[in-house]
C-alpha cells in the first residue's frame, strides 16, 4: 500500500507479473462461460459481459469500503505500526 521509493519497483513487477496470468486466466473463464450459448435467451458473448462485469463491480464496491488512502486513517494498524509506516514514508519517499 504505501511503498518507499526502493520497494517499488519490486511491487510494480509483480503486479506486471500478475496481470499476465490475469489474462490466462480469463481466457479459461471466457471459454467456459462461452458454452452458456442460448442460457436466458442470450447469446455465450454476453454472458461474459454480463458475469465479468457483475464480477468487477463486486469487488469494485467492497473494495471501496476495504482500502484505506493514509497510514494515518488505517483502522488495522496499531499505534506502533502506523507512527513506522508513517517514518518509513516520509524517510523513503513514495
Amino acid at each position: 500500500m504505501w511503498y518507499p521509493k526502493y520497494l517499488l519497483q519490486s511491487h510494480v513487477a509483480l503486479f506486471s507479473g500478475a496481470s499476465g496470468l490475469a489474462g490466462a486466466f480469463s481466457g479459461l473463464l471466457a471459454y467456459g462461460i462461452g458454452f452458456m450459448n442460448g442460457d436466458g435467451r442470450l447469446e455465450g458473448w454476453s454472458w461474459i459481459f454480463i458475469l465479468e462485469g457483475l464480477a468487477t463491480m463486486l469487488f469494485a464496491s467492497i473494495a471501496t469500503f476495504v482500502m484505506v488512502d493514509y497510514p494515518s486513517t488505517a483502522k488495522f494498524l496499531t499505534v506502533e505500526e502506523r507512527s513506522f509506516v508513517i517514518a518509513r514514508r516520509l524517510g523513503g519517499g513514495a
